[in-house]
């Protein structure tokens, strides 16, 4: 589970997110999200506009770690909040490309104690390419 806390492709106005013509990348943060509608599993925020997505591919992915005093009130037992996330410049919302044999599942659950992003028992903060799926797993290439 990654750090959470209209429908798709849409943003809470009602405009849509549209990447740049003849492109389908976008420079976005991304994260998980528990409260997501419409069979989204994801978020994303990309020109400045919030939305959401069932699946979500990028490449050149930096990890924010969480900190903070939501993340504080949700390991001491409180709500979650959204104190963790992707960021890439080459987002691609609903996109699910073929993943390689050799990726690892990403994890983050702060209700299970997690602190920081991890694969295979040690700390994420860069992912070459990444894999959001609609079940909110999270898998990438380190």
């Amino acid at each position: 589970m990654i750090g959470y806390c209209q429908s798709q492709g849409m943003t809470p106005s009602g405009g849509r997110v549209q990447p740049p013509e003849g492109n389908n990348k976008l420079k976005a943060t991304f994260h998980r999200n528990l409260s997501a509608t419409g069979g989204n599993a994801w978020s994303f925020v990309a020109n400045g506009k919030a939305t959401q997505a069932a699946t979500i591919y990028a490449e050149g992915v930096t990890v924010k770690q969480p900190s903070g005093k939501k993340f504080d009130a949700c390991l001491a037992g409180g709500k979650r909040g959204v104190f963790a996330w992707f960021k890439s410049n080459d987002v691609r919302p609903n996109e699910n490309p073929p993943m390689p044999d050799n990726a690892v599942r990403i994890r983050f659950n702060p209700k299970n104690g997690d602190k920081f992003f991890h694969a295979n028992g040690g700390r994420v903060d860069a992912i070459g390419a990444v894999w959001c799926l609609e079940n909110g797993e999270c898998w990438g290439v380190i």
